[in-house]
């Protein structure tokens, strides 16, 4: 991980644990060196059960959107 490098994934997870709602806490990059992920968390929700999900990076221009939308549960 550079610095000015953008991250392979984006880190979320649910406010709550029944919550339908998820929240970014982080980033994940590809580990320079072989496979794998340097993952960084930079907060955690207050009643977070431990889980979270990586997905695709998002645009800048729909982040706030994303934000607002909630999650299926299967």
């Amino acid at each position: 991980m550079a610095s000015g490098d953008k991250p392979a994934f984006i880190v979320r997870a649910r406010q709550e644990p029944d919550s339908d709602y998820m929240t970014t806490v982080g980033s994940a990059w590809r580990f320079k060196k072989g496979e794998g992920y340097v993952l960084r968390i930079h907060s955690m929700p207050v009643k977070w059960d431990g889980s979270f999900i990586l997905v695709s990076p998002f645009n800048e221009d729909t982040q706030a959107d994303k934000d607002k939308e909630p999650t299926r549960r299967k």
